[in-house]
């Protein structure tokens, strides 16, 4: 997974996890329904501009109460990450009512595969095969730093305690002996990535 469960951070946000298939490319009926087309930032492909569809509610060009379309265009794997919309639900019943899933982003299995993530990736980081790994971006410095025992800011980590995190988690996580055993890899690899890249410390 990522780094150690004890260094999972506590922030709340939402992608539309839950759609209709009728309204995602290749499984609706584009032909009948959905005959808005889907204008990108770019020719073909990309995120959909400002008042464009990028919200779910600003086709202001062209409102469906102007036209004879009957729906809005279908959802292709960019607009999952870039619309902005949909609703956000929390747990009915659960004593914390925070949240309903628990997202696992850019796992990897090795500091090696987490270079390479970093070098090839959508925005790359022409030396990310040598710097070190913290300074790639502040999440790194929280992920590492905590992995590796270092004084870290703990605000969002629920104050380095996996228990302490509010909401459900994955059941894998509320076994104590994974927790130890995957915090102890995590910090092994890191120790092994930063003598490899010569990386030192003083704190």
């Amino acid at each position: 997974f990522e780094s150690s469960p004890n260094c999972v951070k506590n922030r709340l946000w939402y992608h539309p996890d839950a759609i209709i298939g009728q309204c995602i490319e290749g499984i609706g009926n584009s032909e009948t329904l959905h005959t808005i087309p889907a204008i990108r930032e770019f020719k073909d492909f990309g995120c959909r501009p400002k008042d464009q569809g990028k919200s779910l509610k600003d086709y202001n060009v062209a409102p469906l109460n102007q036209t004879n379309w009957t729906q809005y265009p279908l959802w292709n794997a960019a607009d999952f990450r870039c619309v902005e919309g949909g609703e956000q639900y929390k747990e009915i019943g659960h004593v914390s009512k925070t949240h309903v899933a628990f997202h696992f982003h850019n796992f990897f299995d090795s500091a090696e595969i987490l270079r390479n993530k970093y070098k090839t990736y959508g925005h790359p980081i022409s030396n990310a095969d040598k710097a070190p790994l913290e300074s790639f971006q502040d999440g790194l410095i929280t992920a590492v730093g905590c992995a590796m025992n270092r004084v870290v800011n703990l605000t969002h980590l629920n104050g380095g305690k996996l228990e302490n995190m509010p909401g459900r988690r994955p059941i894998l996580y509320n076994n104590v002996t994974y927790i130890r055993a995957r915090h102890e890899e995590v910090e092994k690899m890191f120790k092994a990535d930063e003598l490899k890249h010569k990386v030192h410390h003083t704190d």
